[in-house]
């Protein structure tokens, strides 16, 4: 999907948020804690997280394809 397909979603509106949220956390957070914030989804947010990720926007120390991947921990810097 390109980036004009992609603003014209709903989707950046919520990655926005996640930034936010997640530039202004003390703490990494998971995608069920940002769920529970955001009242969404867990696999949506960790759509969002996938996406913000593969675009260097957000990072993880804890390694991709675990058994749970909405459990890793994610901050912006």
């Amino acid at each position: 999907m390109s980036n004009a397909d992609r603003n014209n979603t709903p989707a950046p509106k919520l990655e926005r948020k996640i930034l936010s949220d997640l530039a202004a956390s003390k703490q990494p957070q998971d995608a069920y804690q940002l769920a529970r914030h955001f009242a969404a989804e867990p696999m949506m947010i960790g759509q969002a997280l996938h996406r913000l990720e593969e675009d260097g926007r957000i990072y993880s120390a804890d390694p991709k394809g675990t058994a749970n991947d909405l459990a890793r921990l994610f901050t912006t810097q």
